[in-house]
């Protein structure tokens, strides 16, 4: 394994074990702003906490869900099974899939250019950046606009979305739902491990010798998810008054989806979240998956948040404890310009 991994304080990365709502109870109350809307949903796959804010999401009638991810075969099973549930309603709800990798530009761009193509008009109402990937053991990478190496964690958690939100934005201020479009992205309480460090040295990013012997996973995967929380900030700003919101998810520790696969069992074993036979630990504080997907319903549903765009939030309610560096107006404006350069386009709303 490259580079030393910090063991974190556990506690820090999760939402306590007593969260009480849950995505169905959450819904419940905000079917009324649920029904009959557009929304796409990233990183959707049948073991990730994708297909379950799919589920409910699709139990209160949306107009249109696109699901996507950069695994077709992973969307058709999700779809089926949401069709089977009982009460889907098909003259409804419209159901389609959408592949885009969040770890390729390209990728990126074609899907969006797709979802135009087909309707030069299209206009979305909610969009839930899920998609992510965690504490890659080694340095590697994607390409940015100009091909050249982007380390994977930043590439794929925070430009993957920052790209495919950007230019979705045209889509969101089309929308006629009642109090606007919603953009919920989802972060980490593991943003706490480190601020954007790419913002005082972006060379931290390439792929140099240096940046292979200091890289450190989880700060990597936790600069990533800080990177969330300021694109989350920007992006408010800058639709302010234009009819989309923005939020930050924290979706807590669930030990059911495989977010960690790639997370060696030493580490895990390190940090607290398996025993020593593997197996999960009982005192760790892990949520279920309908107690994490509240906090996507209630950032991509409630009315209640209107004037708290740019917020995050944990446990479905908002979180007054974010650190400092991750709500950092400054620091916020300077990582959108970082990522325009990676991303090759600038937006200006």
């Amino acid at each position: 394994m490259s580079g030393p991994i910090e063991t974190p304080d556990l506690t820090k990365l999760a939402q306590p074990a007593h969260v009480s709502e849950t995505s169905d109870s959450i819904a419940a109350a905000l079917h009324d702003h649920m029904v009959g809307k557009t929304v796409i949903i990233t990183g959707v796959s049948p073991t990730g906490l994708g297909a379950e804010a799919a589920r409910i999401v699709a139990k209160h009638s949306p107009k249109l869900l696109i699901l996507a991810s950069r695994s077709p075969a992973k969307i058709a099973d999700v779809i089926a099974d949401l069709k089977a549930a009982e009460g889907f309603d098909a003259s409804v709800t419209t159901i389609e899939s959408l592949t885009v990798d969040l770890a390729s530009q390209e990728s990126i761009r074609a899907a969006v250019a797709s979802l135009n193509e087909k309707d030069p008009d299209f206009a979305l109402d909610v969009l839930i950046n899920n998609a992510g990937i965690m504490m890659l053991p080694e340095f590697e990478t994607v390409p940015d606009a100009a091909g050249q190496p982007l380390e994977k964690q930043f590439g794929t958690n925070h430009i993957g979305p920052f790209l495919f939100t950007n230019l979705l934005v045209p889509a969101l201020r089309r929308s006629k739902a009642p109090g606007g479009a919603r953009v919920a992205s989802v972060s980490s309480g593991g943003y706490q491990g480190s601020p954007v460090k790419a913002l005082d040295d972006p060379l931290i990013l390439r792929d140099t010798p240096e940046t292979r012997a200091a890289y450190d996973s989880f700060q990597a995967y936790a600069q990533s998810k800080t990177g969330t929380l300021l694109m989350t900030l920007a992006l408010a700003k800058k639709l302010a008054g234009k009819g989309v919101f923005a939020y930050s998810i924290d979706p807590g520790a669930v030990g059911s989806t495989n977010l960690s696969r790639s997370v060696p069992m030493d580490v895990q074993k390190a940090l607290g979240w398996r025993l020593p036979d593997g197996t999960l630990n009982p005192v760790a504080p892990f949520i279920t998956a309908e107690q994490s997907v509240a906090s996507y319903v209630k950032a991509a549903y409630d009315p209640s948040l209107a004037d708290k765009s740019g917020a995050t939030i944990t446990a479905a309610a908002v979180d007054e404890s974010i650190l400092d560096y991750a709500k950092d107006p400054v620091l916020a404006e300077k990582l959108w310009a970082l990522s325009e350069e990676i991303v090759g386009e600038k937006f200006d709303y």
